[in-house]
C-alpha cells in the first residue's frame, strides 16, 4: 500500500505540472478536501499529541499490583492476619539467620 500511494503521489504530481488548467483545479480541490479531513491528527501527530495518547492508551491496561502475601514470624508463626496490628522486623544476621531475610514479630525481633 505504501508504493501504491507514492506511486498515487507521483502520478498526481505529474498531472499538476503538466495538466491544464481544469486537471489542476481539480488536484488542488481534491487535496484541499484531504487537508480538512485529516488535519486535526496531522497536527497532532507533529505536535507529539498523538505519541502522549497512544501511551496513555498502552498504559491504561495496565492492571493494580496482585496482593502481597501476608508476613509471618519465624520463630513462633504469627501473621498478620492474626493480628492486623502485630509489628514486624526484618533481619539479615549471618549467625542465626545464616544471610537471609527472615521475618520475626516485635517479641522475637527484640529476642533474637
Amino acid at each position: 500500500m505504501k508504493w501504491l500511494g507514492l506511486l498515487d503521489a507521483a502520478w498526481l504530481l505529474y498531472a499538476l505540472a503538466t495538466g491544464s488548467a481544469n486537471v489542476r483545479a481539480g488536484i488542488v480541490a481534491a487535496m484541499l478536501n484531504w487537508l480538512f479531513f485529516c488535519a486535526g491528527p496531522l497536527l497532532g501527530r507533529v505536535r507529539g499529541q498523538a505519541a502522549a495518547t497512544s501511551r496513555r492508551k498502552r498504559l491504561s491496561g495496565f492492571s493494580a499490583p496482585p496482593e502481597r502475601r501476608p508476613r509471618v514470624c519465624a520463630k513462633c508463626g504469627r501473621s498478620e492476619k492474626d493480628d492486623p496490628s502485630l509489628e514486624f522486623r526484618v533481619c539479615d544476621c549471618a549467625e542465626k539467620c545464616r544471610g537471609q531475610l527472615t521475618e520475626y514479630c516485635i517479641e522475637h525481633a527484640r529476642a533474637h
